[in-house]
C-alpha cells in the first residue's frame, strides 16, 4: 500500500526541499501551488489502470518548481538530475529507497525537466517530442495537474478582474 514508510519518509525529505525553495519564489509559484497539483496529479494516477509509479508522481509534482527557469541560474535549471542528486543520495543513506540505484531518481528529474507547456512547445517546435514524452504517464499526470491549476488560477485572476471593473465584487471562492 502506498505510501510505505521508506517512501513516506522520501516525500517529506522533497517536501522540506520544495518549501524551502517555494518560500524565495513569487505567489504564483508557491507551496500551495505545489500542493495541488501534488494532490491532483495524485487523483489522476490513482484513476488509471495499470497505477503509475505513485512515488515518482508525487517527487516529480513536489519538485517541479524547484528548478523553475524564472527563478533559478540557466546552469541551475539546465539538468536537473544533477541538482537533486546530492538529495537522493542523502535520501538514500537516511531511509534506505535508493532512487539513483532503481533509475527512479533520473526519471523523476526527466519529468521536472518536461512538465512546463513552454518546454513542451520548443520541442514539438524543434522536432525533438519523442515517444517518451508521448507514453511517461507519470509525465502527463504532472503535467495534466499543473496546466490545470494554472487554468483555476488565470480563472480566478480573470474573474477578479471583470469583478473590479464593474464595481461587483463577489468575492472569489
Amino acid at each position: 500500500m502506498y505510501p510505505t514508510m521508506q517512501e513516506k519518509a522520501l516525500i517529506d525529505a522533497a517536501e522540506k526541499i520544495m518549501i524551502d525553495a517555494m518560500s524565495r519564489y513569487d505567489p504564483s509559484h508557491d507551496k500551495y501551488h505545489v500542493e495541488r497539483v501534488r494532490k491532483t496529479a495524485l487523483s489522476l494516477a490513482q484513476s488509471i489502470t495499470p497505477t503509475p509509479d505513485l512515488l515518482i508522481v508525487e517527487l516529480a509534482a513536489l519538485l517541479h518548481d524547484v528548478l523553475d527557469k524564472k527563478y533559478v541560474s540557466p546552469e541551475e535549471a539546465a539538468d536537473p538530475f544533477t541538482y537533486f542528486l546530492p538529495s537522493f543520495q542523502s535520501m538514500a543513506a537516511q531511509h534506505g529507497l535508493d532512487l539513483i540505484q532503481d533509475g527512479r531518481g533520473k526519471l523523476v528529474a526527466r519529468i521536472i525537466d518536461n512538465v512546463s507547456w513552454s518546454t513542451e512547445k520548443k520541442l514539438r517546435q524543434a522536432g525533438k517530442w519523442t515517444q517518451w514524452h508521448e507514453n511517461c504517464v507519470e509525465l502527463h499526470c504532472v503535467q495534466d495537474a499543473d496546466r490545470l491549476d494554472a487554468i483555476g488560477a488565470f480563472g480566478r485572476c480573470h474573474l477578479s478582474f471583470l469583478d473590479s471593473s464593474a464595481s461587483y465584487s463577489r468575492g472569489l471562492p
